[in-house]
């Protein structure tokens, strides 16, 4: 009996530890992964950083921030938001880190697209900006102790992954695009000033590939119904996956888009993870 009993002390300790252990654990967020193949076979990783549309615990704030991971190991981040702190703690929720970073790409001047720069001070990264965008973007990039590239026509800056060259909004503007052997191309955008209809052809016509999937801001919040319903009309004809509007795409966009072309439709927001 005495023997007896020592186990169940044992045990009962031994629960007890595993029960404590759990509760004082750091919470994982988790994120919401989409794959569009198998996911020992992909070959781009997208995942949202910063948004405005929330999930699962992520936090949110007025802006957009992407990272985009090649099956080489090469990170890339669009845009950085408006916050350091923001892209800093989303980043690690999503299990990257500063270092990750191997290049920045930021889509135009505007605080909410570059205000988190900050937090690579004295990195030495490349920052790829339009080339006429304001001296005082340039100067601010250099301030940080980042190197600064002009971007003009569209760029291929590492594997299939390329800056599509600036379009006048205002402001100019330039986006992101990964050409997916076998796919087409994943076209990530940030506010599209310029019109998104015109920065998804001009990434077609330059790499002469098929929009596979588009993702970001379409600035099309307080936009007519009438004009929504032409773009989401023609932005489901021509893209052969799916459509992701964030930021400042517009809940008016968003709704008809997912009444409308449903099978074309994906659910933006911060934490999402899609696997190409």
């Amino acid at each position: 009996m005495p023997k007896l009993y020592s186990i169940l002390i044992i045990i009962v300790l031994l629960l007890a530890i595993a029960i404590s252990t759990y509760l004082l654990a750091p919470t994982q967020h988790k994120a919401n992964v989409e794959e569009t193949q198998e996911t020992t076979n992909y070959t781009v990783e997208v995942a949202v950083v910063v948004d405005n549309y929330g999930f699962n615990g992520y936090e949110t704030t007025w802006g957009i921030s992407v990272l985009v991971e090649t099956g080489n190991n090469h990170t890339i981040l669009f845009d950085t938001g408006p916050s350091p702190r923001i892209l800093r703690e989303n980043l690690a929720k999503l299990g990257y880190s500063l270092s990750d970073i191997d290049y920045v790409v930021i889509s135009h001047e505007h605080h909410d697209h570059c205000g988190g720069l900050e937090v690579f001070r004295n990195m030495g990264l490349r920052v790829y900006v339009p080339l006429k965008a304001s001296k005082a973007l340039k100067d601010y990039v250099k301030s940080l102790g980042l190197t600064l590239v002009e971007v003009n026509d569209t760029l291929n800056i590492i594997d299939n992954v390329y800056v599509i060259g600036e379009l006048y909004g205002p402001p100019w503007e330039q986006a992101l695009a990964v050409n997916v052997s076998g796919k087409g191309l994943v076209i990530i955008v940030g506010c599209a000033h310029p019109g998104i209809l015109s920065i998804v052809k001009k990434a077609c016509k330059d790499l002469h590939a098929k929009p596979y999937i588009v993702l970001g801001g379409f600035h099309l919040a307080g936009a007519s119904e009438s004009k929504i319903a032409k773009i989401a009309s023609k932005l489901a004809e021509i893209v052969t996956y799916k459509i992701y509007p964030i930021h400042c795409s517009g809940d008016g966009f968003r709704r008809l888009l997912e009444n409308r072309f449903p099978e074309k439709y994906g659910d933006g927001h911060v934490g999402l993870v899609i696997r190409v």
